[in-house]
């Protein structure tokens, strides 16, 4: 339980307010106890926050316990809220709990408060816990649904990054024809120009000449 206790008591008899704090000091519960009265103190307290548990009074000259468990849905809707009234009938206790008060004690009986307490404490505690993990189970599933729903786009991308380099060239580079033993020196315009047969020719008239001259 934590501690000190945050309690806000929505009460207009004093000594009621002495009793609840005589009865958490016997019970060793440390708690801050804070007493309003009227509809406008209790609306400023709810709107301030910061409580732990609300016992309210049924019957109160300003208005009575069924307002104030309506605006308490209203302002702070998990905090737990106790009846704990002397005028209190049955019909009126079963409705309250049925529009969400945690538990109703008739001040006839105020030993039950402390346990009743205690129990609506834990049970806020206990759901507490489990919203925040079936948050987190949301979290978790929905973090996988969208891996799911862009896993196939994802893998499509990084196939064609992996497919998209340059494609070869079909003309061949000058260190591709080497490769294959053709000469990659250039030929000169009068050989372009002669072409292969202009060369044969002047190499069989040099051979002419050279046989009249040896005879």
């Amino acid at each position: 339980m934590k501690s000190p206790l945050r309690i806000l008591h929505l009460e207009d008899d004093d000594l009621d307010t002495e009793l609840l704090r005589a009865m958490l000091q016997m019970d060793k519960i440390i708690a801050d106890v804070e007493r309003v009265e009227t509809r406008e103190q209790y609306i400023r307290a709810l709107k301030a926050g910061g409580y732990d548990v609300i016992i309210s009074d049924y019957s109160l000259p300003s208005f009575d316990g069924q307002s104030a468990l309506e605006l308490a849905r209203e302002f702070q809707p998990a905090m737990p809220f106790i009846l704990f009234s002397g005028t209190i009938g049955e019909e009126a206790a079963v409705e309250s709990l049925r529009n969400g008060a945690t538990d109703y004690i008739l001040k006839q009986r105020p030993e039950r408060l402390v346990a009743s307490l205690r129990r609506a404490l834990r049970e806020s505690e206990d759901r507490r816990r489990r919203q925040e993990a079936e948050e987190a189970l949301r979290e978790r599933e929905e973090f996988f649904r969208l891996i799911s729903e862009n896993v196939t786009d994802l893998i499509a991308v990084v196939n064609r990054k992996s497919f998209s380099g340059p494609m070869p060239s079909r003309r061949s580079t000058p260190k591709t024809a080497s490769a294959f033993g053709a000469s990659s020196v250039k030929p000169s315009p009068r050989e372009s120009a002669s072409g292969p047969n202009s060369a044969s020719c002047s190499r069989t008239a040099a051979s002419a000449t050279s046989n009249r001259r040896g005879v």
